[in-house]
């Protein structure tokens, strides 16, 4: 499955991510809010990694 929009599949990819990480949280931690704002950080910096190194792949090509 290719996705070609890469805000859509940064988007895809990072709650994918963030759905794994959470549910770890959920098993080792037992603060559950606690994890939760976890989960939201990590998806936030995945998403804006994935978007950021999409660009910088685009402007080495040029």
């Amino acid at each position: 499955m290719k996705i070609e929009n890469v805000y859509l599949r940064s988007f895809v990819i990072s709650l994918i991510g963030s759905i794994m990480l959470f549910i770890l949280s959920l098993f080792f931690g037992k603060n559950v809010n606690y994890s939760w704002e976890i989960t939201m950080v990590y998806f936030v910096l995945m998403m804006l990694a994935i978007i950021g190194k999409h660009f910088l792949k685009r402007y080495d090509n040029k």
